[in-house]
């Protein structure tokens, strides 16, 4: 018996004309959302939120350590474990949308980009620069409606 095994494939969409818009900016949008950091990069938004400061691990108090001040210490530190794990990730991910950004757009458009440090930054400059205006993506959506429901003419 043979087994055959599925495999996906990523599919990526370059940027390089304003056609290719609306699914380029889903497939940033799709992981932003899906990691929880769609808010700091949507290119609707003038002023995103900023992503907090790196947590600050808590050092040990001078004096004597008694077995309360450590007991303090330990919740301070494991407080401190789990803001910095949440802290990291955003961080992470944020760089890796930037990154995807620059690598997913045609070589034209890169200068761009070039001196812009996030994904927001990004987003916003290249959808000014290539995205459809709204009458624009209207006209080309009601051409395609148009021409789908054109009568086809048969050669007899």
């Amino acid at each position: 018996m043979t087994s055959q095994t599925q495999r996906s494939t990523k599919t990526l969409i370059i940027l390089t004309k304003p056609e290719d818009w609306s699914l380029w900016l889903f497939q940033h949008k799709d992981k932003a959302v899906s990691h929880g950091v769609w808010g700091y990069c949507d290119p609707s938004v003038s002023t995103p939120p900023a992503l907090a400061p790196k947590p600050q691990r808590p050092e040990l108090p001078d004096g004597e350590l008694t077995s309360e001040v450590l007991q303090v210490q330990r919740m301070k530190l494991s407080e401190w474990e789990w803001k910095y794990k949440e802290w990291h990730q955003k961080d992470r991910i944020l760089k890796e949308i930037c990154t995807d950004v620059a690598s997913t757009i045609s070589t034209s458009l890169i200068p761009l980009i070039q001196n812009d440090a996030t994904a927001h930054a990004r987003l916003v400059k290249l959808k000014s620069h290539v995205a459809p205006s709204d009458p624009t993506r209207r006209r080309e959506l009601r051409a395609r409606y148009d021409h789908t429901w054109q009568p086809s003419i048969h050669p007899s």
